[in-house]
C-alpha cells in the first residue's frame, strides 16, 4: 500500500513498496491532496473468490501501444489456482 510524506516545507512524495519488498518514491507533488491521489492509483487489493474475475488493467492506446503494468497475485489460503489472463492487441 502506498503512503504520503511531507518533504521540505512545500512538497510531498508518494512512498510505496515494490516488487522486490524495498520502499521507492515519486517526489514533487505541491500539495498532500495531489500525493494522496496518486498514492490511490498505485495499488489496489482485489479480493477474488472462486470464479470471480477482475477487472482488465491492460490497456491498448489508439497508436497500438500498450500497458501492463507490474501485478502479482496471492492466496490468504493453501490452494492450487491458475490466473489466465487474456487480453487484446
Amino acid at each position: 500500500m502506498a503512503w504520503v510524506e511531507k518533504r521540505g516545507k512545500q512538497s510531498w512524495r508518494v512512498r510505496y513498496f515494490t516488487a522486490d519488498g524495498s520502499i521507492a518514491s515519486i517526489s514533487g507533488f505541491p500539495t498532500k491532496t495531489a500525493a494522496e491521489n496518486k498514492a490511490d492509483t498505485l495499488y489496489e487489493d482485489v479480493l477474488m473468490p472462486p470464479g470471480f474475475t477482475h477487472d482488465p488493467f491492460f490497456t491498448v492506446g489508439n497508436d497500438r501501444s500498450f500497458s501492463y503494468p507490474w501485478h502479482r497475485y496471492y492466496a490468504d489460503t493453501d490452494c492450487i489456482w491458475m490466473a489466465v489472463e487474456l487480453h487484446p492487441l
